[in-house]
């Protein structure tokens, strides 16, 4: 959806977003008014920066069509994998923290909702395009997203449960600088959704990472210090790590 680049120069060194041509501009404006309010709201997230005309967006011209392209501040920190207790713990607070500012802010327009049509009846539609000889796999792996899909269908769409999430928090995406602050990156799946589907994103990335048998507790014992989950929350983490992992099979075949 997006390239990346690193860009430096004698005003010191930068992010480029360069958005694919066709990518809609509603959509990035979203996704830069969010992480402007994260910033005034004290969230540790790298807040665009305005260009000499007073716009976000620089419009280019490509061969392909209009893509549009977003600066942002060069963070320099770390990535960590590892089974740290204490930052994955910083990392599921921060999590929390984003969930509970954005409960003020109206829902997004232009961004994808993650119901459960979007995680199972539309990544089993892209799935389905590219399975090739894999038909059979495929056939399988129907028939249990048909007894799937009723139990997110049934889960209730209201706030605190349901609101705007960032959609893909993994290990890359939380920044460790220097002084040891953890910096949240990498809006552009940002859309709204089940808060826990956030949480079972990083779960699914621990168990693949080998991060250790107490990082799931360390990471819930994050989330839960600054916004407790309920009870009814919990009983969905389960779910929301199998839609996870259904809505990343077409990204991943």
């Amino acid at each position: 959806m997006r390239h990346v680049y690193y860009v430096t120069s004698n005003q010191g060194d930068f992010v480029s977003l360069v958005y694919c041509a066709g990518y809609r501009r509603e959509s990035i404006l979203e996704e830069i008014a969010l992480m402007d309010y994260l910033a005034r709201e004290g969230l540790s997230v790298v807040a665009p920066i305005r260009l000499t005309h007073g716009e976000h967006l620089l419009k280019l011209d490509a061969p392909e069509g209009i893509r549009h392209a977003l600066l942002l501040p060069y963070v320099k920190g770390k990535i960590s994998r590892k089974p740290d207790p204490q930052l994955i713990q910083r990392y599921g607070e921060s999590v929390a923290e984003f969930h509970k500012r954005t409960d003020s802010l109206p829902e997004p327009k232009a961004r994808p909702i993650y119901d459960a049509q979007t995680l199972i009846v539309q990544s089993m539609h892209s799935l389905e395009s590219l399975i090739g000889h894999l038909r059979t796999v495929y056939e399988e792996l129907c028939l249990i997203t048909d007894k799937l899909y009723p139990k997110p269908e049934a889960l209730p769409k209201i706030k605190p449960l349901f609101g705007i999430v960032h959609g893909d928090i993994i290990p890359s995406n939380a920044l460790v600088t220097s002084d040891h602050t953890l910096t949240l990156i990498d809006f552009d799946l940002f859309g709204v959704g089940w808060r826990t589907y956030d949480l079972a994103s990083y779960f699914n990335e621990i168990r693949f990472w080998q991060m250790g048998e107490t990082a799931t507790t360390d990471f819930l014992k994050g989330c839960n210090s600054f916004r407790p989950l309920s009870n009814d929350e919990t009983q969905t983490l389960r779910l929301m790590c199998i839609a996870r992992h259904i809505f990343t099979l077409p990204l991943l075949t």
